[in-house]
């Protein structure tokens, strides 16, 4: 039988209790099984429920299996209820930040996490072998490369090649390009505490004003582009030191009201050179502007790879990702599976790791820090990165086989999907063709240009 995600309410000691048994029943190794909303609530995976329903107890006289809502009672519960994808949404995106270290986060041994001194999620996807095609990750030189980021922006810190907080310059973070286009910045207003008293539109810097997804981009960025060898251990993103565009188009990963800026954005992006786009932010249950879909037509009429996330929690994957001019990222775990906060379905190309993914980020005071998170946000970066390597190897070879330019883009999703790593019982109509390889797709041969079909879905 399949469940619904549950919020589940309860005083702070009783929900910690209640967390630590659903993450008892459920396999560790797909991702954690708990999501914090607040102090007192949490979101239960359907694998959780699934759990619990299918190990409680029966009751002596009736051999009636209890309920979900008994269990939890019985569990200190104040109250739980099934939620749809609508409403999910609206508690992750309302979440506080100050209230979600309540309760601590599934963590792995650092035995899961490092592997030869690598984060795992570089020796996974065989990012570090396709680095050795360059010579390692200190000697990549990217020449004309160019990423586009469309996201909440981004902050100076040391991972990002700012040497402080105050440096003008980061040697790859392409500051002379970067914008802002998310309009509600521009409408501050004190009283009703909406807006951004810093917005200028010509920077993408985060205004880190407190809401739940404050500096998602530079999480996001330092996964694609970082790069902090006096990190302890050493740090690098997927693409050490790619030159990037940041462009901030919201202050969620929810983009519905953004559709404006996130058509502006690709269309910068474009004009200024970027060969690749990376999005780790979607809309959900939304129809999508025709300006949109003509912008992601542009891209994908000029040659540049538009890589999205899949999302999380979400059934269906959410748009842009949905739309076959792009390339969906779903989610992958150190165990070879599917990560179970990961939208599934068949619009999904690839998976690539997105729990628990160590990052760079800020702190509230705007300190530096890293940390694990989740997400099909950090899985997205790494096939970014990916088709930023394979531009820079085959740069040539490129150029002398594909004479339309949209045939570059379906030439790495061939590539990209016809190389992935088999997961473990992997149900590729749900999660793509396998998981990110990235040393195959620099060494498989460029499939002949009158292979590829031009998708005609625009």
């Amino acid at each position: 039988m399949a469940y619904p995600f549950h919020l589940v309410v309860a005083y702070p000691k009783k929900l910690r209790k209640i967390a630590k048994h659903a993450r008892k029943l459920v396999d560790s190794r797909n991702g954690d099984p708990v999501i914090a909303i607040s102090s007192m609530r949490i979101v239960l995976t359907p694998a959780a429920v699934g759990e619990i329903v299918d190990q409680a107890p029966t009751e002596d006289v009736t051999g009636r299996r209890l309920s979900f809502d008994e269990l939890m009672a019985r569990m200190g519960a104040e109250s739980t209820s099934p939620l749809g994808p609508a409403r999910l949404s609206e508690l992750l995106a309302a979440r506080e930040p100050a209230e979600l270290g309540a309760l601590p986060r599934q963590e792995l041994d650092e035995s899961d996490l490092i592997r030869d001194g690598w984060d795992w999620h570089l020796k996974e996807t065989r990012l570090v072998e396709a680095w050795d095609v360059f010579g390692g990750p200190e000697n990549i030189d990217w020449k004309d490369i160019r990423v586009g980021q469309m996201d909440t922006g981004f902050r100076r810190i040391p991972a990002l090649g700012f040497e402080n907080a105050d440096s003008p310059r980061s040697g790859f973070v392409l500051t002379d390009f970067d914008r802002n286009f998310l309009p509600s910045d521009f409408q501050y207003d004190p009283l009703q505490g909406v807006g951004n008293p810093f917005a200028n539109e010509f920077s993408a810097e985060d205004p880190m004003l407190g809401g739940p997804f404050d500096g998602h981009g530079t999480r996001t960025g330092s996964v694609l582009a970082g790069y902090d060898p006096a990190a302890n251990p050493p740090y690098y993103g997927a693409a050490p030191r790619v030159p990037y565009i940041p462009v901030r188009i919201s202050d969620s990963v929810l983009i519905n009201h953004a559709q404006e800026g996130l058509a502006r954005a690709i269309e910068h992006l474009v004009r200024n050179g970027c060969s690749v786009l990376t999005l780790s932010m979607g809309m959900v249950l939304t129809l999508i502007d025709e300006r949109v879909r003509k912008a992601i037509d542009y891209a994908y009429e000029q040659g540049v790879i538009l890589v999205c996330a899949a999302g999380n929690t979400w059934d269906p994957v959410v748009a842009p990702a949905r739309l076959r001019r792009t390339i969906a990222v779903g989610g992958s775990t150190p165990a070879h599976t599917p990560w179970n906060g990961s939208s599934f379905g068949t619009e999904v190309d690839i998976s690539a790791p997105a729990w628990p993914v160590r990052r760079a980020s800020v702190d509230r005071k705007g300190r530096p820090t890293y940390a694990h998170g989740d997400g099909t946000s950090f899985a997205t970066p790494a096939v970014a990165a990916t088709a930023a390597l394979w531009l820079l190897h085959r740069d040539r070879e490129i150029d002398a086989t594909y004479p339309l330019k949209w045939q570059r883009v379906e030439a790495f999703k061939r590539l990209l999907t016809s190389t992935a790593q088999p997961g473990e019982n992997w149900n590729t109509r749900q999660y793509g063709a396998g998981i990110l390889d990235a040393k195959a797709v620099l060494q498989a041969d460029l499939p002949a240009a009158d292979t590829l079909l031009e998708d005609r879905s625009a």
